[in-house]
């Protein structure tokens, strides 16, 4: 496949058993994901924006449907083989940054470039390149305990984009910060994976950073619609 997209999903379904009743969670989703191109998804709380996520990033299994990550058939591999994959190619960021408290923030982001085989030399000094990219050098030797809620999640953004990875997805990255710091965090979120030529899926409530990324994809009813343009 030529220029194959960073993601792909035809068909997707996803249904649960419940009281005897099946839920249908996603009711046949197809997408696509561009390398460099910044998605957001939207819909309400309990829409199903998390679990497309999670299928997307190789954490949940569809009831039906394809996923292709980078050209790659990811549907039809064992454990092993998506483990190896959101290794190789995924970066996940959540609402909550998830830092591991007993490490630095330079330990953080080194971690990825660690678990991918960097040397530990080539690895701190990749991480402390990122973390001064967005101002973090001075705090590099910091614990996430000591550092601001945005400082945390700018760790977090950037220990997801350290392997560089083909496909960053993104579940309400901002959703734990105030009003001007999410806006600030999102656009140097948006400038490292357009530099780095990163498809990512950014799942969002905020219809102001949604007008921000190149489209929107809705989310409603277990399908997906593509909302129109943004009025300038």
């Amino acid at each position: 496949m030529n220029n194959p997209k960073t993601l792909r999903l035809t068909g997707l379904t996803k249904s649960f058993e419940q009281g005897g009743h099946t839920l249908e969670i996603l009711k046949g989703i197809s997408l696509e994901v561009a390398p460099g191109e910044v998605v957001a998804l939207t819909g309400s709380s309990g829409a199903g924006k998390s679990t497309l996520l999670q299928i997307a990033g190789l954490l949940d299994v569809p009831t039906g449907g394809e996923i292709y990550i980078g050209g790659e058939v990811a549907h039809a591999l064992d454990d092993a083989g998506r483990t190896r994959l959101r290794l190789e190619k995924l970066g996940f960021i959540y609402q909550f940054h998830h830092l591991l408290p007993e490490f630095t923030a330079l330990e953080n982001v080194m971690l990825p470039l660690m678990i991918a085989g960097e040397a530990h030399s080539k690895a701190s000094k990749r991480a402390m390149e990122l973390l001064e990219t967005l101002g973090l050098g001075p705090r590099a030797s910091h614990r996430p305990s000591q550092l601001s809620g945005g400082e945390q999640q700018r760790v977090a953004i950037l220990r997801a984009v350290a392997a560089r990875p083909a496909l960053l997805l993104a579940d309400e990255p901002t959703g734990n910060l105030d009003e001007a710091t999410a806006s600030v965090v999102f656009t140097e979120l948006m400038t490292l994976a357009k530099s780095f030529g990163m498809g990512a899926l950014i799942a969002t409530h905020s219809l102001s950073l949604a007008r921000q990324m190149d489209r929107t994809l809705h989310l409603h009813a277990g399908l997906l619609q593509e909302a129109p343009p943004a009025s300038p």
